[in-house]
């Protein structure tokens, strides 16, 4: 932990000294909860009334123009889930990319995000407050370690892909033969309507391979409002009895509005049923989750925010945490 803190540091003081340089630039994102478990479930690792302070999140990336076509990205993040073992909290390598810039496309090659995160995420807009449904869900992860290339079909940039290779690791090291091709393409209608679509193949041992399809479309009118709606199908192949295949079904609805300059309001409704086949039964979940942005400080919100997940099953008690949740960036 030192030596994180020690790697810090040592970036701050090298990017303050190049930064005038325009080559180079530091920055960091923190979400800091107080949270309260209202209600909980039988089955839930984390219990009713319990509470207290978490760390949900601590990023410090480091951006470098090498030149006018190469660019790199370090990022580590430490959080809630990431700890040594003497309990301390653990920094752990999240982005680590270079970048190089063609006519109209850019190569990567390194850790990177994976397509069908960012453009949700952007119009939810408050990562914040929670991940976005195909992350919460462990549908497909964030990062992974591979190479892609992204860029537009048309010079107004409006017509967009973005073509991915990877381990399908996430942040580990590979360790099998199998991997996962991403595959999206966006296309901006109007000046502010966004449409999305996201495919995705996972081969496996045995055949157990992993489709994965997701449909957004997302409005932001910029300072005032976003709304945006996604639909997402995962297929896992010869996972249940009888080499029956896994088929899982996710919507999710949002919004956001900035009623003033100092203050938003937020709601995302979601739908998730892991086992979409007829013969199961009462599986499903229903979530609901609402808040009110305080933003003392550009970099800088307060955030009040409850959210509901309710089961289908009868007899299962809904899981409800209220947070507040202490956003800030620089």
């Amino acid at each position: 932990m030192k030596r994180f803190f020690l790697i810090m540091f040592s970036a701050l003081i090298f990017g303050q000294t190049v930064q005038s340089q325009s080559n180079f630039k530091f920055s960091g994102i923190t979400y800091f909860d107080y949270f309260y478990n209202i209600g909980r479930n039988q089955g839930k690792i984390s219990e009713k009334d319990q509470q207290g302070f978490q760390f949900r999140r601590v990023f410090f990336t480091a951006d470098f123009d090498i030149s006018s076509k190469l660019a790199a990205r370090f990022r580590l993040e430490s959080d809630g889930a990431s700890f040594t073992n003497n309990s301390k909290f653990a920094p752990y390598l999240k982005e680590a990319y270079v970048q190089y810039k063609l006519n109209s496309a850019s190569f990567f090659a390194g850790l990177l995000t994976t397509p069908p995160i960012e453009i949700e995420e952007k119009y939810w807009g408050y990562r914040s407050v929670e991940k976005i449904q195909a992350d919460l869900r462990g549908v497909v992860s964030t990062r992974d370690m591979g190479i892609a290339v992204r860029g537009s079909f048309d010079d107004k940039q409006s017509s967009n892909y973005w073509l991915m290779f990877g381990n399908n690791s996430s942040h580990g090291p590979e360790l099998n033969k199998y991997k996962r091709i991403y595959a999206q393409f966006n296309q901006q209608l109007y000046d502010n309507f966004v449409t999305a679509i996201d495919l995705s193949f996972a081969n496996n041992s045995n055949d157990k391979n992993i489709l994965l399809g997701k449909l957004g479309l997302y409005y932001q009118q910029k300072a005032s409002f976003s709304v945006g709606a996604s639909l997402l199908y995962q297929s896992w192949q010869k996972v249940l009895a009888g080499d029956k295949n896994l088929n899982s079904i996710g919507i999710s609805t949002f919004g956001n509005v900035n009623i003033n300059d100092e203050l938003a309001a937020l709601l995302r409704v979601d739908y998730w049923d892991p086992n979409s086949n007829s013969q199961s039964k009462n599986d499903s979940e229903f979530s609901v989750i609402a808040g009110i942005d305080y933003k003392l400080e550009p970099n800088f919100s307060i955030i009040p925010n409850v959210s509901f997940n309710i089961y289908e099953l009868s007899g299962v008690d809904p899981d409800i945490t209220g947070k507040v949740t202490f956003y800030w960036k620089f």
